[in-house]
């Protein structure tokens, strides 16, 4: 928030580049409750059309404050517990797909993890939105595995959840509500602890 300030303190007459950058993100929601293809090209399409802009300025501003500037603040955000688990994951051999609704190489090296497949949204074999199911059956069937074992950890209930749901997958959602839930937990060292200690840790 303090960069977007900056900016437009510094930069007034391109303020119109954070107004693109918020409608973008409000499209993406509306699009996420539609059936229609080709979302890669049409989420920007959208925008340009409403706003009455370039695509070009719109995939811009995209990439410069959605996919570009909040990397350095990424490493600080992390969950505590992260870095263990996905190390556990690996000592205990387990296949680990990301599922993400925008392209995630570059968060996953700046959170410093790896993972063996990368799945997005906008990918050509998915062009869906959560909470459309086809993003975890793909990434499921990358792995080599039927959903019903494997376990997708998401942060909404509504979106993350709802999509597990109709894939058929379990899953478990990160909360800030105490006490928790059926599906929820508080902090990526639960799942570590849990993890850690299990030999096989499928929910049935």
């Amino acid at each position: 928030m303090l960069d977007i300030l900056a900016f437009c303190l510094t930069h007034p007459f391109k303020i119109s580049e954070i107004g693109i950058v918020f409608k973008f993100r409000k499209e993406r929601e509306r699009l996420s409750l539609s059936d229609t293809g080709n979302l890669e090209k049409l989420q920007y399409e959208q925008v340009a059309r409403v706003m009455n802009v370039r695509v070009e300025d719109v995939r811009k501003a995209v990439e410069k404050w959605i996919f570009e500037k909040p990397l350095p603040y990424l490493a600080a955000a992390r969950f505590p517990g992260t870095i263990e688990l996905f190390a556990e994951l690996k000592r205990q051999n387990r296949a680990i797909g990301i599922y993400s609704e925008y392209p995630a190489s570059k968060k996953l090296e700046a959170l410093g993890i790896t993972a063996d497949i990368l799945v997005c949204s906008t990918d050509k074999d998915v062009d869906c939105f959560k909470p459309h199911c086809k993003g975890l059956l793909v990434t499921a069937r990358k792995l080599g595995l039927p959903p019903s074992e494997c376990i997708f950890i998401g942060d909404c209930d509504d979106k993350d959840g709802l999509c597990a749901r109709n894939a058929g997958m379990p899953y478990m959602i990160l909360t800030r509500k105490r006490p928790v839930g059926p599906n929820q937990f508080n902090s990526f060292n639960e799942i570590y602890n849990w993890v850690s200690k299990c030999d096989e840790f499928f929910l049935r």
